[in-house]
């Protein structure tokens, strides 16, 4: 190539990276950890040599940034925004938005400029209270802020009137008393997020716009301060509340009107009485998750507008106690009970219930099995794997399209039809025998995908199907090139099969 072309290529590529710079709003490190630049220090000096040409920066994300490094980014940041603007505007301020700034060692506050308005400083642990609190009074147009995972938070002082989102999770030595203060100080905040804030006992949470609150896994939380944040004039607009896996709540009087979405799970300590309080006070509710909740046997659970509900996991809970839930929710339409060892009959029926896990649920006899097929025509996925007590369930339904009955160990003979059913899991029935499979090739026209994997007590299965394209007999003792030949001249649009 000549001389005069290499400079002509040169000079274009200038010309075209004037004009990306001159448009570019974000800045985003992608510089490998292995690099030369892959320290903190390394990627402050990589941001430094573009913030001179980049026109019109909104977004500036970097990882690992230390003091030195972040002072001499602010300095370089403030010399080149002050550049750009005309000289009667100078006082004015930055146009950064948005900052991530994650992993960071830095302590003190990253001070861009008041238009802030989305802060990420997840775990910037060396950050203290001090620093956040600068952060907030130089940041005047904050809507959102992330400091997660930084154990020197303690009190505090978060305050913003355009502040909407914060997420403190993973702030072990957060006080009640910062949060209280937090709620206080920002009158518009909408989503609070304090999962695994393990100090927390007793914070006064309220808000008048406040929609989401999170207090997972949080150990010290108490029910005086649930049924404080749940009563009807501290959170009024409240939506989603989660409270999974704290050990300490048994009684919380959640009566939020507005509640669509509630996660207890793993609150073992839960009481009957305080399930009911919060189903009748809670009338829009649409999903409910109660997981290993030990301590519920007869919780008064249901509502006209229940579309999902977990209990999976309760082993005390009655027969009685889901038959008048499915009575008290006619919008349920996902259901999980899987490992309720005390479920024998119970009567599960809903006209929009389509997806139902009944799994280990070592009890279950054939006749509830048979019951809900007849009472659920709306269903869809049918989950019965583990349950040991079944042996001869009948499971005819029309709008059935996939059943799993993997791993039950006295289940001999089946008896299984439905026109829509595609996918039917059998593994591992070593009960199972050849006419339960004969029968249900015959009485699934839509048959697609059949598992008889480590099925010990077959011996000749005849497996013709017309439309059944994938099949798994691993583990089939009988399983020989001429039991493979028959299989696929019966199924002449397999596509594959496991052996």
């Amino acid at each position: 190539v000549r001389s005069a072309d290499r400079a002509s290529v040169r000079l274009t590529c200038r010309a075209l990276a004037r004009i990306v710079d001159s448009s570019a709003s974000a800045y985003v490190d992608a510089v490998s950890h292995f690099s030369k630049w892959g320290s903190g220090e390394g990627k402050a000096e990589a941001a430094l040599r573009k913030f001179g040409r980049l026109a019109s920066l909104r977004v500036l994300e970097l990882e690992g940034l230390g003091d030195a490094g972040l002072c001499r980014l602010l300095g370089a940041y403030a010399d080149a925004a002050m550049a750009r603007q005309p000289l009667g505007e100078r006082a004015g301020a930055f146009g950064l938005t948005t900052l991530h700034l994650a992993m960071g060692t830095f302590t003190a506050a990253p001070l861009f400029g008041t238009t802030l308005e989305d802060v990420e400083l997840s775990g910037c642990a060396s950050m203290g209270d001090d620093a956040v609190g600068a952060l907030c009074d130089g940041s005047g147009a904050l809507r959102k802020l992330k400091i997660t995972a930084s154990a020197r938070l303690i009190e505090p002082k978060i305050h913003g009137v355009q502040l909407r989102e914060v997420n403190l999770s993973l702030c072990a030595q957060l006080r009640d008393g910062a949060v209280s203060a937090l709620c206080a100080a920002c009158p518009r905040l909408s989503d609070l997020q304090l999962w695994r804030c393990v100090s927390l006992a007793r914070p006064t949470i309220r808000g008048a716009e406040l929609r989401v609150v999170n207090l997972s896994d949080c150990d010290a939380l108490t029910d005086e301060a649930v049924s404080r944040m749940c009563a009807p004039s501290a959170c009024p607009e409240l939506r989603v509340l989660t409270l999974a896996n704290c050990p300490l709540l048994a009684a919380p009087e959640v009566r939020c009107a507005r509640l669509l979405l509630v996660d207890l799970s793993g609150c073992a300590l839960l009481t009957d009485e305080a399930v009911g309080t919060l189903c009748a006070a809670t009338t829009r509710l649409r999903m409910l998750s109660m997981p290993r909740c030990a301590a519920l046997a007869r919780p008064a659970i249901g509502g006209c507008a229940l579309e999902a509900l977990n209990m999976s996991g309760c082993h005390e809970l009655s027969d009685g106690a889901l038959g008048a839930l499915c009575t008290a929710s006619p919008a349920l339409t996902r259901l999980c009970v899987a490992l309720c060892a005390s479920l024998v009959t119970p009567s599960i029926a809903g006209a929009r219930l389509c997806d139902l896990v009944l799994s280990s649920c070592a009890a279950l006899a054939d006749s509830a099995v048979g019951a809900l097929c007849a009472n659920c025509p709306a269903l869809r996925k049918l989950n019965l794997s583990r349950c040991a007590s079944l042996c001869e369930p009948h499971i005819r339904s029309a709008s059935l399209s996939r059943l799993l009955l993997a791993y039950c160990a006295q289940l001999t003979r089946p008896v299984v039809r439905g026109d829509a059913l595609a996918d039917v899991q059998l593994s591992c029935c070593a009960a199972l025998v050849d006419e339960a499979v004969d029968a249900l090739c015959a009485g699934c026209p839509a048959l697609r995908k059949l598992s008889l994997a480590w099925c010990s007590s077959l011996r000749a299965p005849r497996v013709a199907h017309a439309r059944l394209q994938v099949l798994s007999l691993q583990g089939f003792n009988g399983a020989d090139e001429t039991l493979s030949a028959q299989i696929r001249q019966d199924c002449p649009v397999l596509r594959k099969m496991k052996v």
